[in-house]
């Protein structure tokens, strides 16, 4: 199974490179949570995350999954029906 490739936003390639320093013991834990903006728990659970699943731990989990808020296709085709037919 091959896996799809890591897309990063500039958001997500900027906590990237500073938990990358942080694992190598350039930068420290308050220094990155700083740098971030977030707290140094919330740099624990990226570091942590980097170590398990690498870069894909700093993509949304529901990324590439169709929203569970969407119109289904049948609603959506009697949608158009209707708007070409009586309502147009």
């Amino acid at each position: 199974m091959r896996e799809d490739p890591v897309i990063l936003s500039q958001k997500e390639q900027t906590r990237l490179r500073v938990i990358a320093e942080v694992a190598a013991g350039r930068w420290s834990a308050a220094e990155a949570a700083r740098t971030l903006k977030l707290s140094e728990r919330q740099i624990r659970r990226l570091r942590r995350g980097f170590a398990e699943r690498g870069a894909r731990a700093f993509m949304h989990g529901n990324r590439g999954q169709p929203s569970p808020h969407r119109i289904s296709d049948e609603v959506r085709a009697r949608v158009v029906e209707l708007g070409a037919g009586r309502y147009a």
